[in-house]
């Protein structure tokens, strides 16, 4: 009796075990998907950010341009 108590005792561990490295391994495949869901998002952001940077030049050059032909005196 006690041998096959133990023995179901064992496959119910060696169950919960692989079930274990199961979630285990699930786990660490999503870690990874998230990270590199992460890294693109970054490299987006980054993309974004330098295209904003041209956009605050561009829109200063273009009110730089339009303060110097509100000063310069109209010949009417």
């Amino acid at each position: 009796m006690r041998t096959a108590k133990a023995s179901t005792d064992a496959q119910a561990l060696a169950a919960l075990h692989a079930g274990y490295q199961a979630l285990l391994g699930e786990r660490a495949t999503h870690t990874r998907d998230v990270l590199a869901e992460l890294t693109a998002v970054k490299t987006e952001l980054s993309a974004l950010r330098q295209e904003n940077a041209r956009l605050l030049l561009e829109v200063g050059a273009l009110r730089a341009q339009l303060d110097h032909q509100r000063k310069e005196p109209t010949a009417d």
